[in-house]
């Protein structure tokens, strides 16, 4: 997730990794505090079984060019059903509020 700014969206996709087998990146800013009080309110303290990695740099996910990328967007012209995706591929999500940063635009 790129720039998080509603906790409890971050939150909610949390079950969604577990039952996936799937880690969780977030790369900051976050529009809300990783202390302990809120991130249970953020519902992250169900997050026992679920990597979730801090990532300052968004260049730092897009430097590995051995895995897809798929970026999920309002304005997408696919839909995500329509998509067969692998083990290792990364699904990005934009922040509430303002999407996508355009240094994934251009991944």
């Amino acid at each position: 997730m790129y720039q998080p700014r509603i906790p409890q969206n971050t939150g909610n996709i949390v079950p969604s990794c577990k039952v996936t087998n799937s880690s969780l990146t977030l790369v900051k800013p976050l529009g809300f505090s990783t202390s302990d009080g809120a991130l249970k309110r953020a519902g992250l303290d169900y997050r026992n079984g679920v990597d979730v990695t801090l990532v300052d740099d968004p260049v730092e996910l897009l430097s590995n060019t051995s895995r897809c990328f798929y970026f999920f967007s309002s304005h997408a012209t696919k839909a995500y059903t329509e998509v067969s995706y692998g083990p290792t591929d990364l699904l990005v999500f934009g922040s509430e509020t303002g999407g996508l940063s355009p240094v994934f635009l251009e991944k």
